[in-house]
């Protein structure tokens, strides 16, 4: 069995372990080969780090990408070989359009009577020791939920009844909540669209894949079915993923898909934290219960070589 995960997060974008971390654990485990994906962040130096630890790599990175015709945002795990300058540089640009948004929404809230500055979301990241462009609306919802005068206020704001902090974020900071509006604004779109997507891999020769297809389309396989050839046509999209939390109807039809289109198939936990799964990611390198063995080693085979470096190796 190839001992994978192609899909995983450290400290350079939202996850809480450092690249040493998750290869000491992944040496222990005897993994094989690791692709790491931060968003919006190139895991330049990470395969070299990995060859250490006796375990393959490529680069990689999770594109945030928009389509902007449906008004749909996507991520797509990219792997190539080497990616380019002008990769790095449009990524960096995506990274500082998020800072900037974040001070956009800090000022929004501030205005809307909570008490947040953006120093204390600078102390927040430094605790977590994290990519400040990492930091996102649920981490400023954390931040107001873990202070009582602000918690206080957002109670105010609900009539008087208190939620959880999950149910916080979904209903007042995710754009399709039915109270967004209250005191959240929209800024300019940031993502790479579908075309510059496209653009990457095709001058990348590189496996660009929709990540947990499971989730990015809200469960509903229909949509993912009927959407499906508008990513292949105007990205490029030639993989999909099989994440770890993905149902057995799920992994039906990306595997159907996957046929129909003649796409590859990518791997998987969209970890955060080691030892720390959830109902959306899993532990690293953790095994989908639905997927057999030799189905991850017969899919890992038939792009081996094209992600891998062109020395011959073992895998």
């Amino acid at each position: 069995m190839k001992k994978i995960d192609m899909h995983f997060h450290s400290t350079h974008s939202d996850g809480r372990n450092t690249e040493e971390e998750l290869l000491q654990h992944a040496q222990t485990k005897k993994v094989e080969f690791l692709a790491l994906t931060d968003h919006d962040n190139i895991s330049s130096g990470f395969r070299e780090k990995a060859a250490k630890y006796g375990i393959h790599s490529c680069e990689s990175v999770e594109i945030s990408a928009r389509n902007y015709q449906d008004e749909k945002s996507l991520h797509l795990t990219c792997y190539t070989k080497h990616f380019s300058h002008d990769v790095h540089a449009i990524l960096n640009n995506v990274r500082e359009a998020k800072k900037g948004n974040l001070e956009t929404q800090i000022i929004a809230l501030q205005q809307s009577g909570f008490q947040i500055t953006m120093q204390e979301l600078y102390d927040f990241w430094k605790s977590c020791n994290r990519n400040i462009s990492a930091l996102n609306k649920y981490d400023i919802a954390s931040i107001l939920y873990h202070s009582k005068i602000n918690k206080q206020h957002w109670i105010q704001l609900n009539n008087g009844i208190d939620l959880w902090l999950n149910d916080f974020y979904l209903r007042y900071f995710k754009r399709e909540g039915e109270q967004f509006s209250v005191f959240w604004v929209l800024v300019p779109e940031y993502e790479p669209s579908l075309e510059v997507c496209k653009h990457i891999q095709q001058t990348h020769d590189a496996i660009l894949s929709i990540a947990h297809p499971n989730f990015t389309f809200k469960k509903w396989v229909d949509e993912f079915i009927s959407s499906l050839p508008t990513y292949i046509e105007n990205a490029w999209v030639n993989a999909l993923e099989i994440n770890s939390k993905a149902s057995k109807l799920w992994i039906e039809s990306i595997i159907k898909e996957a046929k129909k289109h003649n796409l590859y198939i990518t791997f998987w936990s969209d970890n955060h934290k080691i030892w720390s799964p959830d109902n959306k990611h899993g532990d690293f390198t953790e095994l989908n219960p639905h997927i057999t063995e030799s189905f991850i080693t017969q899919e890992f085979d038939k792009y081996r070589d094209f992600i891998l470096s062109s020395e011959k190796n073992n895998l």
